[in-house]
């Protein structure tokens, strides 16, 4: 009976730690190596943005709802900052749950309040092909070959930046290594170097005369 007892007993911790577990784990997920899809969608200037695998840069998608909307410039701001123009970074709304007769006026709603593009997911396609689940927003990392390689889901926590800025920083760096440059000998690099040497000692000559003076 006693141990029959201390059995149930570690059961039920075992349980309770899992739970509080679950309930502490970071809104953050290792994607698994799934392929992006590549989509077209107008903005609310009617333009026709279109998002295509393989590309030049990594990807970043932040898809929000009407609830997770409010969560959108905590992300947008900072990795904004931190990899302009060296990472492609879009907005997609889905807007699935707006009647269509309702549709010109959120447009009109977009253009006066936001004023970088935002795609409309209207029919919410785009937003279910990656797997965004609504409620809040979700910030989906994508390599230039469509490879979906990060997701995080909620507001932009300093931990969850973190996060995407280890994935982010590498796939930079990744596309900022280019192989050395040959060394080239010849007459004119000759001379090139030459001038140099006479410009640099020049230049520590007139800094010389004017510590003189």
């Amino acid at each position: 009976m006693v141990a029959s007892k201390r059995n149930r007993v570690l059961a039920g911790m075992m349980l309770a730690i899992g739970f509080a577990a679950l309930r502490s784990a970071p809104a953050a997920e290792v994607a698994a190596v799934l392929r992006a899809p590549d989509f077209k969608l107008s903005d609310q200037y009617g333009q026709s943005l279109s998002i295509q695998y393989p590309r030049e840069s990594a990807c970043v998608l932040i898809f929000a709802d009407q609830r997770g909307s409010s969560q959108v410039e905590g992300w947008v701001r900072p990795l904004y900052s931190r990899y302009q123009g060296r990472v492609t970074i879009s907005g997609v709304a889905e807007l699935s749950s707006v009647p269509s007769a309702l549709r010109t006026m959120i447009q009109g709603i977009f253009k006066k309040t936001i004023q970088f593009p935002v795609m409309l997911d209207w029919t919410g396609r785009v937003s279910r092909q990656h797997e965004y689940r609504g409620k809040a927003a979700a910030v989906v990392i994508v390599d230039p070959q469509g490879l979906i390689l990060h997701r995080e889901t909620g507001k932009a926590a300093v931990e969850a930046l973190e996060r995407c800025y280890e994935v982010l920083d590498g796939l930079v760096r990744t596309e900022d290594e280019t192989p050395p440059t040959a060394p080239q000998d010849g007459p004119a690099v000759e001379q090139a170097q030459r001038q140099s040497r006479q410009n640099g000692a020049g230049g520590a000559v007139r800094q010389s005369d004017q510590a003189k003076k």
